[in-house]
């Protein structure tokens, strides 16, 4: 339901279905809130011969309390009710989803971590479940190291530097870098809470995968997709930066996930002479002070 997610599991899906040694058929099942947004990319993609679709869920919100306007999107949650609703609703889907797999006994299924059903679904169905990471290699390494050894147990200060071991090279990190989910304090607000489950649930739903794909390259990141294969104990394969499969046509550049191309060129367009404008995205696990700051 995040948009950072959702743009490149679709090229992940035109990526598969544009393979030149096998012939693959890729569907992509989106909410009838989200679809809107991808639309005309698959229609260009099936114009030009690819064997891409969509197929459409329909989104719970009355059934869980939603507002009737809500987009659909992470971007519109405003609490950590919403959260938890939003959660209740992504459960929901797992019934018709189900079916819909049912019906077309697909060879493998590409889940997004945070769908927490998608590995027992798949299981209950005996088709393989493939985890698709937005994120990297190096990442989760750390991530996985952090929750093995918690080093940063004892660590009065928010500012000391401590070492994450078992990685392959020297990384450091301080108390105020990481997720609240890795802090307890003895009195975590409901949002921490919140965070906390839906971090686990998708841990458990990784550990119960066939594999992960990552949206990343072996230069970007050498010698991470080795420890952890080897570490984490996990089949996992480099394919990324996935959003190559846009780099021949400037409207899907342009208007990924619904993007207003004349809103960045203006937007752009205001920055001083010589002077570089820059974006930047926070993840839903930061620390409630920089998301508040945001």
């Amino acid at each position: 339901m995040a948009t950072g997610h959702m743009i490149p599991i679709v090229d992940t899906a035109k990526q598969f279905a544009r393979h030149d040694t096998v012939t693959v058929k890729a569907t992509i099942i989106l909410s009838n809130l989200n679809e809107p947004l991808f639309r005309d990319t698959i229609e260009r993609e099936r114009q030009l011969g690819f064997d891409i679709s969509i197929r459409q869920v329909t989104f719970p919100s009355e059934q869980v309390g939603l507002p009737e306007d809500f987009s659909g999107n992470l971007s519109s949650i405003t609490s950590p009710d919403m959260c938890l609703k939003l959660d209740d609703a992504i459960y929901l889907l797992k019934q018709p989803i189900e079916d819909m797999l049912k019906q077309d006994m697909p060879d493998c299924i590409v889940s997004d971590l945070f769908i927490p059903w998608a590995a027992d679904v798949a299981a209950k169905l005996r088709i393989p479940n493939i985890i698709f990471h937005v994120v990297g290699f190096f990442p989760l390494s750390v991530h996985h190291s952090l929750i093995k050894h918690k080093p940063y147990d004892g660590i009065e200060s928010d500012s000391d530097l401590f070492v994450v071991p078992g990685l392959p090279h020297a990384v450091k990190l301080t108390k105020g870098q990481l997720p609240d989910s890795f802090i307890s304090r003895g009195h975590e607000p409901e949002d921490q809470m919140v965070a906390t489950k839906i971090m686990e649930n998708a841990r458990q739903n990784e550990i119960a995968s066939y594999g992960a794909v990552f949206n990343s390259f072996e230069e970007m990141e050498p010698g991470y997709a080795e420890h952890y294969k080897a570490n984490i104990a996990r089949k996992a394969w480099h394919f990324g930066p996935v959003s190559l499969c846009n780099k021949d046509s400037i409207i899907d550049k342009a208007q990924r996930g619904g993007m207003n191309m004349n809103i960045v060129i203006i937007w752009t367009g205001l920055a001083p002479k010589n002077q570089t404008r820059w974006s930047t995205f926070l993840s839903g696990h930061c620390r409630r002070s920089r998301l508040l700051n945001y």
